[in-house]
């Protein structure tokens, strides 16, 4: 039986950092928003807020604690109780932090993806869907650039027209006043792998 209840308690701590059908049931039974309930969601090339409920996530840790209490519990009928559940936290802990680290983040994904500009040296506003969409088909769908009339002729250098979309980026945010933000997904957020970015990457 404690060895079962070992197997439980890293199965469960995994539930908890990897996106898993049992959070967004848990969601659906404690929200009464729509099941898929998006922070963000996009109409007409707009990005519109809306509220995100996470409950869900903080539910999965209820069968963890149960697991872990009676397991406690059985161990402290031999005198290590407080050992056992000592080394239970430990080993979730671990688990976690190490999750947190990976190096399986999509958002360092989709920033490491390659991308092929028109030219070398582009404005703001030729990188702006919206106000320039017939000259944007190389810009990949998922990314957003909102230009102003402040800074609409600022002109963006790169050093090749083959970058990385992280070195893209880099370049906006360091010879202009924008900046990045990943656009996520609350039911498609774990903390494996970070935001699930469904919503774009926006420079603004």
């Amino acid at each position: 039986m404690a060895g079962y209840l070992r197997i439980s308690i890293i199965v469960l701590s995994l539930a908890l950092i990897k996106r898993n059908s049992a959070v967004r049931w848990l969601k659906r039974l404690t929200t009464d928003e729509k099941p898929f309930t998006a922070a963000y969601a996009l109409r007409d090339g707009n990005v519109r807020d809306y509220r995100c409920t996470a409950y869900g996530h903080v539910l999965t840790i209820i069968p963890w604690t149960i697991v872990v209490a009676i397991a406690c519990h059985r161990e402290s009928k031999r005198g290590r109780g407080a050992i056992a559940c000592a080394t239970y936290v430990f080993v979730t802990v671990f688990i976690i932090i190490a999750a947190y680290l990976a190096p399986v983040k999509t958002t360092d994904r989709m920033l490491n993806n390659p991308l092929v500009l028109p030219n070398t040296e582009l404005t703001l506003v030729e990188m702006d869907r919206k106000s320039n969409f017939e000259c944007t088909q190389w810009l990949p769908r998922n990314i957003y650039i909102v230009s102003t009339s402040e800074n609409a002729g600022r002109w963006i250098q790169f050093r090749t027209n083959e970058i990385t979309i992280r070195e893209f980026v880099d370049a906006i945010e360091s010879l202009s006043d924008l900046r990045h933000r990943f656009v996520h997904c609350g039911n498609g957020s774990s903390i494996l792998f970070g935001g699930d970015c469904c919503f774009g990457l926006r420079l603004r």
